[in-house]
């Protein structure tokens, strides 16, 4: 459970971070334009590492398994609403949901982060009772 929800957390982030150079092809601006590009990568795939730290810290099977579930529900979720804002029907305001589809994705991940920490003060009480 630990390793997919790893997985899940490098394959979205790198999604995330495609997509974020693909729309704003630093490549064909001024040579300042990679710094913001490069932050709002961070921004955009940030949900995701902390989904990677969940994932690392979780001790238990059940932590591990609300990683991937909400891992799972967060990256669905964006890939609907960027697919259907980038693809489908394009349009420059569109971009805006760079900033709100991770304000979404951060709550969610965050959930699985409390989870995990959880699962690791568990496991140490545990361990001291032994």
């Amino acid at each position: 459970m630990r390793t997919a929800a790893l997985v899940l957390a490098l394959l979205a982030a790198a999604a995330c971070l495609a997509l974020v150079l693909w729309l704003s092809a630093p490549w064909e601006e001024p040579a300042g334009a990679l710094a913001p590009t490069l932050a709002l990568a961070a921004w955009v795939a940030g949900p995701f590492a902390l989904l990677a730290a969940a994932a690392a810290l979780a001790r238990s099977r059940a932590a591990a398994l609300l990683a991937l579930a909400l891992g799972l529900l967060a990256a669905a979720g964006g890939a609907v609403v960027y697919l259907d804002a980038f693809v489908r029907r394009p349009h420059l305001l569109h971009a805006l949901l760079l900033f709100t589809v991770p304000m979404l994705q951060y709550p969610v991940v965050a959930v699985a982060l409390a989870g995990a920490l959880l699962s690791r003060r568990r496991a140490s009480r545990s361990q001291r009772a032994a």
